[in-house]
């Protein structure tokens, strides 16, 4: 939101240039996954974990 925001505060102050851009393509991959980034590759299993009953003595 941070990235958008300042965007568009620079497109509303009409100081929004296309440098502004090139210089954000520099960070941006077309096969970024923010999943594989930001989530434990094993959260399914956890997740799962988390609806099972315990187990009855």
């Amino acid at each position: 939101d941070y990235i958008l925001d300042n965007l568009r505060l620079k497109q509303a102050a009409g100081t929004l240039n296309p440098g502004d851009l090139q210089d954000l393509s520099r960070y941006l991959k077309p096969d970024y996954n923010p999943d594989k980034d930001f989530l434990p590759p094993d959260l399914a299993t956890a997740a799962q974990k988390n609806f099972e009953r315990p187990a009855q003595r």
